[in-house]
C-alpha cells in the first residue's frame, strides 16, 4: 500500500513522474551493471587457475574472461502480454544454453515501470555469438520462439548493447 500512496504521490505532476522514470532507468542500469559482473565471476569459476578463498582467479584467467561477451537486452513490454513474454523468455534462456552461451535470466517488472524488462547473456567470444546468430531464422526452435513473440505482441521493442567485462587487475 505505501509504494502505491508514493506512486501516486510522485505521478501526481510531469516534473515528479519525469524524476521517477529516471530513477528507474538508473536502477535498471545498475542492475545491468551487477548481473554483468556476477557473469564474470560465473565465467572465472570455470578457469582452471589457482584462486583466492573469495573464489577469484590469482592470476589471469585467459582468454576466457578476457573474450567473454556479454548480451543486455533492453525490452519494452506489453504489460498485459505478461504470460507470453515469460514463455518467450523460457524458450530463448534454453536456446542460448544450448548453442554455446550462458544465459543469466531475464529480469521482469516488479516495481515501478511495468513495462521493462531486462535479459543477459554471455558467450565466450564474439566469434561464438555469431556463430549462434547464424540460427536465426533457419534453425525451427528458434523461429518457434520467435513465432511467440510476434504472435503474443509482448514485445513493443528492444535493444541490443554488448558489454565486455573490465576487472581490477590480478583478476
Amino acid at each position: 500500500m505505501l509504494s502505491r500512496a508514493l506512486h501516486e504521490r510522485f505521478t501526481s505532476s510531469p516534473r515528479a513522474s519525469a524524476a521517477l522514470n529516471y530513477l528507474a532507468a538508473t536502477v535498471y542500469a545498475v542492475l545491468a551493471c551487477i548481473i554483468i559482473i556476477e557473469a564474470v565471476r560465473q565465467v572465472c569459476r570455470r578457469c582452471t587457475t589457482r584462486r583466492t578463498d573469495k573464489g577469484f582467479p590469482m592470476g589471469a584467467c585467459g582468454p576466457s574472461v578476457v573474450d567473454v561477451i556479454t548480451c543486455v537486452v533492453h525490452y519494452t513490454i506489453d504489460p498485459e502480454q505478461i504470460a507470453a513474454f515469460e514463455q518467450f523468455a523460457r524458450a530463448w534462456m534454453r536456446l542460448v544454453d544450448e548453442h554455446g552461451g550462458t544465459h543469466h535470466g531475464y529480469y521482469l517488472p516488479a516495481e515501478g515501470a511495468s513495462d521493462r524488462a531486462e535479459a543477459l547473456f554471455s558467450f565466450p567470444s564474439l566469434a561464438a555469438y555469431e556463430q549462434y546468430r547464424t540460427l536465426f531464422g533457419t534453425h525451427p526452435d528458434f523461429i518457434a520462439a520467435d513465432r511467440i513473440r510476434d504472435e503474443s505482441g509482448c514485445v513493443l521493442r528492444y535493444e541490443r548493447t554488448f558489454m565486455r567485462p573490465l576487472l581490477p587487475q590480478g583478476h
